[in-house]
């Protein structure tokens, strides 16, 4: 999913003050753009709401979503890990070989 992320740099400095209600329509937006885009990211995306729901304060709320990223680099790390095995071991055949 990362791979989707596109990041602009805005050089223009800002007149009008930061307004977080308009940051966060822009996020929203932007969420349910990428969603109607990817709807296999549909259920995911509920089960991060129905936890952020629960969370309470905003504090909680952004624990709540470094612990699922945390959780999802530590899925990552282990899927390298044996992918990095299986490259090794063609490697070695390939040199048996």
């Amino acid at each position: 999913m990362a791979q989707q992320l596109k990041l602009s740099v805005n050089h223009k400095k800002t007149q009008s003050p930061w307004n977080p209600e308009r940051v966060l329509a822009e996020a929203l937006a932007e969420k349910a753009l990428f969603l109607d885009k990817h709807p296999e990211y549909r259920p995911f995306q509920h089960e991060i709401d129905i936890m952020l729901e629960k969370a309470g304060n905003s504090e909680n709320r952004m624990t709540v979503l470094a612990v699922l990223m945390e959780a999802k680099l530590i899925e990552l790390h282990h899927q390298l890990r044996n992918l990095n095995a299986i490259l090794i071991d063609v490697a070695a055949s390939e040199a048996q070989n």
